[in-house]
């Protein structure tokens, strides 16, 4: 500020030996105006760029609690299309039948979609045919015993986390069809899609596995923490990210949900108007 002025002096090539007072008192009031509206500009810049970094974690946690949401009605969804495959008379037939093969095979047909990855029948705890991905369900139907009809749960073995529910076969309490559903890619970008920003699953298990440490554990175990959420720039990728712990009704963790959103969008924004 002070180069300014001095600057405008030599444009002006003022002689300040013979400078009256006036002079002086004009030049006095004109830098004491310049400061005052230098600071005010900078002080108006920073609280533009706070409000845009509010912004930008407001709209990242939007996304990520959307994106849970959608989670949860996911596993209603699993939840009546179990109940339709487990009321059907053919099924429950050759469930009486007995015969393994062919409830696989019917499993095939009528449970696994572009949703449902995979399913699985058990009689008095016992597994009778199963469709599908492959997964541990011995493992998980034990797992799940206290979560009720829809169920979350992260196996032991494999990638992916998963959510699911479980429906009576008939009137036979003693009968069960189990679906799952993966917190795999494929659900990611179903999440992406809808929310508007990029979603990522994560396995707790895998989590916890992981010894690396940077800026996303630290996210995530803040949103551990805090049991519902965390949200954070990180400068060092350009982005705003959001971490959402998902946890089955006994409280178990099960996944962490990550949102993130580019900065570089609500950046340019406020640049544009900083440069104005």
């Amino acid at each position: 500020m002070l180069s300014r002025i001095q600057q405008l002096l030599d444009r002006l090539q003022l002689d300040t030996s013979r400078a009256s007072l006036g002079m002086w008192i004009a030049l006095i009031n004109v830098a004491i105006v310049v400061l005052l509206v230098g600071g005010i500009s900078i002080s108006a810049i920073g609280s533009l760029r706070d409000l845009a970094d509010q912004q930008g974690k407001s709209r990242v946690q939007l996304a990520g609690a959307m994106a849970r949401e959608d989670l949860r009605r996911y596993g209603e969804d699993a939840l009546t299309q179990a109940r339709t495959v487990a009321e059907r008379p053919t099924f429950q037939r050759l469930l009486a039948d007995r015969r393994a093969v062919t409830i696989g095979a019917y499993l095939r047909r009528s449970c696994n979609n572009e949703t449902i990855a995979s399913c699985a029948v058990f009689e008095r705890g016992a597994l009778v045919a199963q469709a599908g991905v492959p997964l541990p369900w011995t493992e998980i139907e034990v797992s799940i015993a206290e979560q009720g009809e829809r169920f979350l749960a992260a196996p032991s073995t494999g990638s992916w986390a998963l959510l699911g529910a479980s429906a009576q076969v008939g009137g036979a309490t003693e009968r069960r069809l189990y679906v799952a559903r993966l917190f795999d890619e494929k659900l990611a970008a179903t999440l992406s899609e809808r929310v508007g920003v990029e979603v990522r699953l994560i396995n707790y298990r895998r989590f916890v596995e992981d010894r690396n440490v940077d800026d996303f554990t630290r996210l995530h175990s803040a949103g551990l923490s805090d049991g519902r959420s965390a949200v954070a720039r990180i400068d060092d990728l350009e982005l705003y990210a959001a971490s959402f712990p998902i946890f089955a009704s006994t409280g178990e963790a099960i996944a962490l949900l990550e949102a993130r959103l580019p900065s570089a969008e609500i950046d340019a924004s406020v640049g544009g108007l900083v440069k104005r």
